[in-house]
Order: structure tokens, then C-alpha cells, then sequence
């Protein structure tokens, strides 16, 4: 299976509602997750309970869906932008763009470093 077709079934998975169990089939035992606050959460244990605590949080999902996916098979890098609409128990409504990246890091670090520094441009948001 290649990354792009992994990525395509991660994401694929989230939509069933599969979360839990797509961390456990693809993400490593030490992931590391570096959330658009700094906050980080290490291993596969602290990102299934972080998760697990937002299902928890949520009321109901009005939509979602993969917007874009890349993916370069010599060099192990894939990166998914995915979109979610959510209303969470508490009332709060949330649209969100999930950009997520793997691979060897040169990436993933250079666009993190240009979300922080406000460098990022905004492409807009889907309408539905």
C-alpha cells in the first residue's frame, strides 16, 4: 500500500468514525504531536487520550472531507489537508482545517515554523 493510499484510509477511517482505531493501525508508538498552540502530546497513549477526551466533547458533526492529499513515495513524506464542521456539547460550534504531514521532518518543521510566523496563506474554506 503506498503512503497515498494509507492516507487516503486514515482519513477515510476518521470519517466512519473510526478515530481510535486509525491511531492504532497507522500512527507510530512515539508520535509526536505539535497542535497550533505549541502544546505537545508524545506517544501514541497521550494522543489516543487527547482524542479520545475530544470525541467525547462532541455533539455532532454537520460535515467533513479531504480536501487535498500529496504525497512523494521516495522520500516518505504525505500531507493531508482534511476540513471538519463541529458543534461540541457545550454549545461552541467549530469549523476546521486539519493540515497534517508526515515524513522525515523537513517539512513538516518549515511549515510549522511558517504558521507561526503568520507566514501561511489563507486559501479559503469550503462552502457547502
Amino acid at each position: 500500500m503506498t503512503y497515498y493510499q494509507k492516507a487516503k484510509e486514515i482519513f477515510a477511517m476518521i470519517e466512519e468514525g473510526k478515530l481510535i482505531e486509525a491511531l492504532d493501525k497507522y500512527y507510530h508508538k512515539d508520535v509526536k504531536i505539535i497542535a497550533d498552540d505549541g502544546k505537545q502530546r508524545n506517544g501514541i497513549a497521550q494522543a489516543k487520550e487527547y482524542d479520545s477526551n475530544l470525541l467525547k466533547e462532541i455533539e455532532e458533526i454537520y460535515g467533513g472531507g479531504i480536501l487535498s492529499i500529496a504525497s512523494d513515495e521516495q522520500r516518505p513524506i504525505t500531507i493531508v489537508e482534511f476540513w471538519i464542521d463541529l458543534k461540541f456539547k457545550n454549545g461552541n460550534k467549530k469549523k476546521v482545517i486539519v493540515f497534517g504531514n508526515s515524513g522525515h521532518g523537513y517539512f513538516d518543521l518549515s511549515a510549522y515554523d511558517a504558521y507561526n510566523n503568520k507566514k501561511m496563506q489563507d486559501c479559503g474554506y469550503p462552502k457547502n
